[in-house]
């Protein structure tokens, strides 16, 4: 008699993107997993979110927040939430496109002791003909490196949590998402922090998800904005998983030669320049005492409650 498949959290984060969230839980509906819990956690959505779930003909776990804590207070929040053995992270504009894909990645997790997380191919149109993601690369300096990320690769390094399996267990024990980054690079930290346990990463190439990108439900950002909000992450991920004298190596490239570097990022004023390269990476500086603690921390047990949990959907409405 074989054993059932190991239970499935499917966690959502989402803010106003109630058609594209639709989309996603019926494509997770479509799978027919036996043991599948699917966990929403809505980030002060304005659209019909809710009542878009009030009316589905099968229970969906509810977290609503007042305000967007970001994508990793709000998984955290889904984790603490859920009681899947196996935790589905996805984002609220992926689908997946494969007939029993979740069936697929569970047994190759469950039969492969070593292997800690598991996904399959990003694809950027519903045909998947272009690959959006095969697995996310960074270069030295922890930029994003779009030729490496689309080439197939044995050794991955990185899981995107627009879709990916990982253990529950391990996930938990160590400690959930790192808020610090609200989103980007979490999945890099998570993935850094898993493959240093031990453990490997698993991309299937049978399993093809379609991730539209969609704008909506991001935070809008000027070029400024973003640029100050994606280095203070990048610096801090070097700093923290890759260590000082990376994290020193690019402050300087970019500190000390600033002429090269507004020509780069033409958009900075003196001011944006020396904020990004000088005052952020000094106030970094100072947290490299508590660091260590900082790749270690149990940021689940430090995870705010949300401002309301409810199960909507289904005959279990009110529960």
């Amino acid at each position: 008699m074989s054993l059932p498949p190991p239970s499935i959290s499917a966690i959502l984060v989402t803010w106003n993107r109630c058609d594209l969230l639709k989309a996603a839980i019926d494509s997770l509906v479509r799978q027919e997993y036996p043991r599948l819990e699917i966990v929403v956690v809505d980030n002060g959505s304005t659209d019909n979110t809710e009542g878009m779930l009030s009316g589905l003909p099968f229970p969906v776990r509810y977290l609503y927040n007042k305000g967007n804590l970001g994508a990793c207070v709000a998984r955290n929040q889904g984790v603490l939430a859920s009681g899947g053995e196996m935790l589905l992270f996805m984002d609220s504009d992926a689908e997946i496109l494969t007939e029993g894909a979740l069936m697929r990645l569970a047994r190759e997790l469950a039969g492969d002791p070593t292997c800690a997380g598991a996904a399959g191919i990003i694809y950027s149109d519903r045909l998947a003909e272009k690959v959006w993601c095969w697995s996310p690369c960074m270069d030295a300096e922890g930029f994003h490196d779009p030729k490496a990320s689309v080439l197939p690769r044995e050794d991955v390094k990185v899981l995107s949590t627009c879709f990916a399996l990982f253990r529950s267990d391990l996930f938990i024990r160590l400690g959930g998402f790192d808020p610090f980054y609200f989103y980007l690079y979490e999945d890099a930290d998570l993935s850094a922090r898993i493959l240093a346990e031990g453990r490997r990463l698993l991309i299937d190439p049978e399993i093809q998800i379609l991730h539209h990108y969609d704008e909506h439900g991001r935070t809008e950002r000027n070029p400024v904005q973003y640029h100050r909000y994606h280095e203070s992450l990048r610096l801090y991920y070097l700093l923290k998983i890759q260590g000082v004298r990376d994290w020193a190596a690019s402050v300087s490239k970019y500190l000390f030669h600033p002429d090269r570097t507004r020509a780069r990022f033409p958009y900075l004023s003196w001011m944006n320049f020396l904020e990004s390269y000088a005052v952020r990476p000094l106030w970094q500086l100072l947290t490299l005492p508590v660091m260590p603690k900082r790749r270690r921390y149990d940021w689940l047990a430090h995870t705010p409650p949300a401002t309301r949990t409810d199960v909507l959907g289904g005959v279990s409405h009110g529960a």
